[in-house]
């Protein structure tokens, strides 16, 4: 807590000073209606202040702080009760209800506060609340009737007003001649009687309690301002000062007459402390990132809709002190340039980013109109305020994006960043802390050098790409000299900066429109006869006192751009179908049938895991379109388990992005490339069959034109996979012709007495269920790619409608044409059941396809490096994601045992599977509002739960195997690198800067998030 340069000006500047290093004090306020989160910023302060003080107000306010998973409430406390080493004062601008303060004492107590007697000091002269002020507070606002304020009827009010009539009862008169105070309030009670003849109580009762309250609260009684002054003078002390309540609840500058009854801007730290201003350093605006307010009153960005309802429930948004509904809406930010106005803010506290994660778009209060004419300052009158006009500015949210577990703010999304400079920009005021979550460590302290340090890389990189495609591009048609001037352009950024600017100039490279014309913001049509000074950018500019302007601007290519809605129904159908066929005709039918050693069950089981796939795409279906967002089960687990309790579906969200991304994506397509191999070297080979050397090459090679293809073009990757479906689908219709001209000719020996040699083993029947399940693998498939799906909320469940049962039926109709040929035995023994080798390469195009996806999704919840959460600026394909998933598949085609990946995928991908059902059965209970298109019945939903448990443990029992082991430890390994690197959001520099020439060099740009 360093002392401002203002402070240290006054200081120097006076004649004499007797006391040449006294201490300055901090002053936290609140900048808006209260609620804004003060406590937590105090509570961080706290802990390096030796005295913390409250200098107004009463039990009227009220804040939580969480500690090491501790909550503690506090409401007339100060915010540094519960540390050990801090002294807390109540300073005599506040009014002291004994009684309720007793009850707060205890409460933090039975949760581990200890010492606090020595550590406890009320000002003698803190004026007293009594019962029948309570009472007196809840019979005016009675009898306001319609016109109420709203007040928490504390008596705080008729508190204050008794200290204005004089007739106020201070801690001094208390701890004085008893029989003098109880004549005293004797009289008080009187006076309020006489007044409210309705007011109820004991008054002979209270002066008893207040006798016993005198002896508990004496040793804490003393002149706090002597003792506080001595601490300045000290010079060692760092004091803390927390205002209670807000700047527009001030009694004088407040929204009256919703107010409170005190001041509660910076005056009021002065007056309710006995503190010269003179010592005043640091003082702390806290906003929080949208607007709320309890009780009656104006409140012009008030939202009356959903989004309200969103805000009110995503931020809890329920009064500690009340538990009041707090009405909610956007950030106002004429009404902060007031509340800086009057209290002079040296850096501003912004708490409850996160609250705003899920929001597609974000707006942002910059003007009042009245009647066209825009207002020059605040009105004082509340009576004036109802016809006004507010002009917004639009911020595209960054939907898809945590900012919860951010720890600093260059891994704030890039919306988030430009949101928080803009609030900068507008105000001329540097944000020093950003709020992210309810605990402390979601207190993000923002380093000024290291933002301005990943500009300046950025845009060295960005110089240095441009000029390397002018060189290879344009030759000698630039000027020679262009890269110098850029170069000269960018050593001469002030680097004193304590503010970026967010408004992107074009540079001489640069085709890309500034902010001020681009999507970005979006300003409310203004009428022709207004002048310049009406619009934003004029505003922008008038600041330029307190920012300085960025020559060069953040030029850097960190602009976000949005995958294309590209499939359609059509599409969505062969994306699955494309999927599911490739693998289960040409590997999995002998899998089946040597497990159930019978046609006739084989036959079963072929139908019921395309019962079990259906239902479990039903429920997908269902919770995507809760939850549209790409990657599936990520985002299903983080968002759907999340909603129960946010950690344990980050951690599951993690694990599975973590097993995804490493093994069952790239190990899914590992195996449908080694099939393509093996099938279509076996058809132009001898009959000894290739050799595993050339069957591996020949996969990597498969993989390779796959990578490319899905790299270059998503509609290109889109038309091979539909081309790859017509292929199947005409030679399996094929095989089905044939072997129904069979049956017509009496081949069905092989068909009677199906079910002679039936397992007896009923958990063997899950080994079966694992080949079955692997054929019908791509069932979720769609959900991988929601946000590119036309119409997702039609297009989701309908391609699954129509694509499984077809599925179901093709897969049916060929096994049995498979028995008309041949015999149980001959199927077992047979290496090669089909030709039509193009269906695994098609298979394993799609499976690809949807792997960047997850990749991309897992990168922008923060699981991933930022790269993978970015697509080339113009093909917009995610080519890391594309990449990464590749080459991983790659390394998995080295072993060649393709059933014993198949084993493993299914055992892995089915404990995912059930935690991903599980998430769709938590939104029926915690997102019952949300519009479900298609809602499976909750037995349905319970019974694939209970499949999912069983085919994950029936193996474990039938044939357990040390690899079913490794599989679980390989999970669960991935929460050696959650902590550090998710959870605590750790950087590696190596890391950083790899991402930042990765994005930079190619030329990539962050996928938003668009549902």
């Amino acid at each position: 807590m360093t002392s401002h340069s203002s402070a240290i000006h006054r200081r120097n500047s006076a004649a004499v000073h007797p006391f040449p290093n006294p201490s300055t004090v901090v002053i936290v306020l609140g900048a808006q209606w209260g609620d804004e989160g003060k406590g937590k910023l105090v509570d961080l302060l706290a802990s390096e202040a030796d005295i913390v003080c409250r200098c107004q107000g009463g039990n009227n306010a009220g804040h939580s702080v969480v500690v090491d998973g501790v909550e503690y409430d506090f409401h007339m406390l100060p915010s540094g009760f519960h540390l050990q080493n801090c002294v807390n004062i109540i300073g005599n601008g506040c009014v002291v209800n004994l009684p309720e303060l007793v009850e707060e004492i205890k409460k933090n107590e039975s949760r581990g506060v200890t010492d606090w007697s020595q550590r406890l000091f009320i000002s003698d002269r803190a004026h007293l609340v009594f019962d029948f002020h309570k009472q007196t507070d809840g019979l005016i606002e009675r009898g306001r009737g319609t016109s109420s304020l709203g007040t928490t009827k504390k008596g705080i009010g008729p508190t204050y007003s008794s200290k204005a009539t004089r007739n106020g009862i201070r801690m001094i008169d208390l701890m004085g001649d008893f029989p003098i105070f109880a004549e005293k309030l004797r009289n008080l009670f009187n006076y309020y009687k006489l007044t409210f003849p309705d007011l109820e109580g004991d008054i002979e009762k209270t002066i008893e309690q207040f006798k016993a309250l005198a002896d508990y609260f004496r040793p804490m009684t003393i002149d706090t301002i002597a003792y506080l002054n001595q601490a300045i003078i000290d010079g060692s002390k760092k004091i803390l000062v927390e205002g209670a309540n807000a700047t527009m609840l001030d009694i004088d500058f407040g929204t009256y007459p919703y107010v409170t009854s005190s001041n509660c801007s910076v005056g009021g730290a002065c007056t309710g402390l006995g503190l010269p201003p003179k010592h005043i350093g640091d003082i702390y605006g806290v906003v929080k990132a949208y607007t709320t307010r309890v009780g009656d009153g104006v409140f012009p960005t008030e939202l009356k809709n959903e989004i309200g309802e969103h805000l009110q429930t995503r931020g809890r948004e329920w009064g500690v002190t009340t538990g009041r509904k707090r009405r909610c809406g956007w950030l106002d930010l004429v009404l902060l340039k007031y509340t800086n106005m009057i209290n002079g803010f040296t850096a501003l506290c912004l708490t409850k980013l996160d609250t705003l994660d899920e929001l597609a778009e974000i707006k942002v209060a910059t003007t009042y109109k009245r009647n066209g004419v825009e207002l020059t300052s605040f009105p004082a009158s509340v009576d004036t305020m109802h016809d006004i006009d507010v002009e917004y500015v639009t911020f595209p949210g960054w939907r898809g994006r945590s900012t919860s577990e951010c720890r600093t703010f260059n891994s704030l999304p890039h919306n988030a960043r430009l949101y928080v400079q803009f609030i900068e920009q507008y105000l001329g005021v540097p944000v020093k802390w950003i709020g992210v979550g309810k605990d402390r460590m979601a207190m993000l302290k923002l380093n000024r050098n290291d933002i301005l340090s990943t500009e300046c890389k950025k845009r060295i990189m960005f110089i240095m790409r441009i000029n390397i495609q002018t060189i290879l591009l344009d030759g000698c048609q630039h000027e020679n000299n262009h890269f110098i001037i850029m170069f000269f352009q960018f050593l001469n950024l002030n680097i004193n900066n304590q503010v970026i600017p967010i408004t992107p100039s074009l540079s001489p490279c640069s085709s890309s429109p500034s902010l001020a014309d681009s999507d970005f913001i979006h300003q409310r049509h203004v009428h022709p006869s207004a002048t310049a000074l009406d619009t934003v950018e004029h505003r922008r500019a008038s600041i330029a006192s307190v920012v300085h302007p960025d020559p060069l601007g953040p030029v850097a290519p960190n602009d976000e751009v949005t995958l294309k809605r590209h499939l359609g129904l059509f599409s969505g159908v062969c994306f699955i179908i494309g999927i599911i066929i490739g693998s289960g005709i040409f590997v999995s039918p002998k899998g089946v049938l040597r497990e159930t050693q019978s046609v006739g069950l084989c036959l079963v089981i072929w139908m019921a895991c395309g019962s079990v796939s259906l239902l479990g795409a039903l429920c997908y279906a269902e919770i995507g379109t809760v939850i549209p967002r790409n990657g599936a089960e990520v985002a299903y687990m983080k968002e759907g388990i999340g909603s129960l309790h946010e950690r344990t579906g980050d951690i599951l969200g993690y694990l599975f992005s973590w097993t995804n991304t490493l093994i069952l994506k790239p190990t899914s397509i590992a195996v449908l490339s080694l099939t393509f191999s093996q099938y279509f070297l076996s058809g132009i080979m001898d009959d000894c069959g290739p050799p595993q050397e050339l069957v591996k090459m020949t996969a990597v090679f498969a993989l390779l034109m796959l990578i490319n293809v899905n790299s270059l073009s998503v509609s290109a990757a889109n038309r091979l996979n539909i081309l790859f479906v017509i292929c199947k689908i005409s030679t399996i219709v094929t095989v089905i012709i044939a072997g129904l001209v069979r049956i017509g000719q009496g081949h069905t020996q092989n068909l009677q007495n199906g079910f002679a040699g039936t397992t007896s083993k009923p958990f063997g029947v899950a080994l079966a269920f694992y080949s079955g399940l692997w054929a019908y693998d791509g069932w979720n498939s769609l959900n991988s790619v929601t946000e590119e799906l036309k119409n997702p909320k039609r297009n989701l469940w309908l391609s699954i409608v129509l694509a499984l049962p077809f599925v179901m039926i093709l897969y049916l109709l060929t096994n049995i044409s498979y028995f008309t040929v041949m015999s149980k035995g001959a199927l077992l023994s047979s290496n090669a059941v089909a030709v039509v080798y193009m269906g695994a390469l098609g298979s394993a195009n799609g499976s690809l396809f949807g792997a960047a996806r997850y990749c991309m999704v897992s990168s922008q919840y923060g699981y991933l490096p930022e790269v993978f959460a970015c697509i080339h600026s113009r093909r917009l394909t995610p080519v890391p994601g594309v990449v990464l998933q590749g080459f991983f598949a790659i390394a998995f085609c080295l072993p060649s045992n393709i059933d014993s990946l198949i084993d493993f995928f299914s055992f892995a991908a089915w404990i995912f599977y059930g935690l991903t059902f599980t998430a769709t059965l938590c939104c029926k209970f915690t997102k019952k509002n949300a519009n479900r298109v298609i809602s499976v019945p909750l037995p349905l939903n319970v019974i694939i739960i209970l499949i999912s448990i069983y085919l994950v443990v029936a193996p474990l029992i039938a044939a357990p195997s040390i690899g079913f082991l490794v599989a679980g430890a390989l999970i669960l390994f991935g929460l050696v690198f959650y902590y550090p690197f998710v959870y605590r959001k750790i950087e590696l520099t190596i890391i950083t800067k790899l991402n930042v020439f990765l994005i930079t060099f190619f030329g990539l740009k962050r996928a938003q998030v668009k549902i």
